[in-house]
């Protein structure tokens, strides 16, 4: 609200500004006369009981009645004011006061509204999510990739040994699921590694004819500030900087030069899952957090990618052996290669089974050439 102001000349010599405005929080400032002193006061507006006509040294003046901010009677004294003028003030800062609470009370309801609804979408919330874990048995290990107010990410092993991932939506209240079965898991394995990152500041000074330096700044790869300041041995020096911040200066040329380093740990390492798709048809990887490994190593040690290979080396031995027509090989390649007679049905079985020892690892490459070579003499 405007500031009413009038002028009030006390005497030949004097002159006083006398004021009515509104204050912070619908307090009315009132700038006029207390008890014969130029002075000032502040009324809450509910606490203006009194407003009348009166006179101040035989000047016509408002005089107002009520308690300042320290519940204390005040008398006040404007002269030049009118009433009217100071009533209506008064009633407009009470009004706007009521309007304001009214509003506090509908912002209060408002947010009391908000508070209900959203505690009862939390709870519809909660209930669809603890719907999703109605089919995990307590004794079924499982995995929570990412959980926040927006999703849940999780993944468990079924007793049958079949892993599910599901996503779960909360604000829409959708569900994504996908299962691979214990029978179409191939293997699971260690991906990536940690690397470790040098970053380099440099800060230099280059001295100007005049005597002054000129500051700036570079930040640079291990391997370009190696090359320029360190040599080749650039990336070893880099590395072996710790894992701590270095810092070193140059000091002896025109060039002042300040390096400070900083190792940055990159951590890319994840599990891959290779399964059968059976909608694809062929094999395929899932990505999976690194800390999945121990729970998979728990309950699905028999799928580690090393006792697969291993199983499977074993088996390929093992239907070579049964295979009757490497069964006839076995001594007729003898015979043949004193003779110096190989059918091309004998070659072909014959290289079939030293190509399948030498990729399984059960004979060296050196062995491998050897008896190739031997194959090759004898066709």
């Amino acid at each position: 609200m405007e500031r009413i102001t009038k002028n009030y000349k006390g005497s030949r010599f004097s002159s006083y500004n006398i004021e009515v405005t509104e204050f912070y929080n619908f307090r009315i400032f009132m700038r006029g006369f207390i008890n014969n002193e130029y002075a000032t006061t502040c009324f809450e507006a509910d606490d203006i009981f009194q407003i009348e006509l009166s006179e101040y040294k035989k000047t016509k003046a408002v005089v107002v009645l009520g308690k300042d901010e320290e519940n204390n009677q005040i008398s006040i004294y404007l002269p030049e004011f009118d009433v009217a003028e100071v009533q209506e003030y008064v009633d407009r800062v009470k009004k706007e006061k009521e309007k304001d609470e009214e509003e506090k009370i509908t912002r209060a309801q408002k947010r009391k509204e908000e508070a209900i609804e959203y505690q009862k979408r939390e709870e519809e919330i909660l209930l669809f999510v603890k719907e999703q874990y109605h089919d995990i048995k307590d004794s079924e290990p499982v995995y929570i990739f990412e959980e926040n107010d927006d999703y849940v990410t999780f993944m468990y092993i079924d007793k049958a040994k079949s892993i599910t991932i599901k996503s779960v939506n909360k604000l829409k209240k959708e569900m994504v699921a996908s299962t691979v079965k214990y029978e179409h898991i191939h293997y699971y394995e260690k991906a990536g590694a940690i690397h470790y990152v040098t970053d380099f500041n440099v800060e230099y000074q280059t001295q100007l004819l005049a005597g002054s330096f000129v500051p700036g700044k570079l930040k640079l790869t291990p391997a370009v500030v190696g090359g320029l300041i360190f040599g080749p041995m650039g990336m070893a020096v880099g590395a072996m900087m710790g894992y701590e911040s270095s810092h070193f200066d140059i000091l002896d040329s025109p060039q002042r030069t300040e390096i400070n380093s900083k190792i940055n740990k990159i951590d890319d390492r994840s599990i891959i899952l290779n399964y059968y798709s059976e909608k694809h048809k062929q094999y395929m990887d899932i990505e999976l957090p690194q800390e999945t490994y121990n729970l998979l190593q728990t309950h699905l040690a028999e799928k580690k990618y090393d006792i697969v290979l291993e199983a499977e080396k074993r088996k390929y031995v093992s239907d070579m052996n049964r295979d009757p027509s490497v069964q006839r090989i076995e001594e007729a390649p003898k015979t043949r290669i004193e003779d110096k007679k190989m059918s091309l049905e004998e070659f072909e079985v014959a290289a079939k089974k030293l190509k399948i020892m030498f990729e399984n690892n059960l004979i060296s490459e050196e062995e491998f050439t050897t008896q190739k070579m031997k194959l090759f003499d004898h066709i």
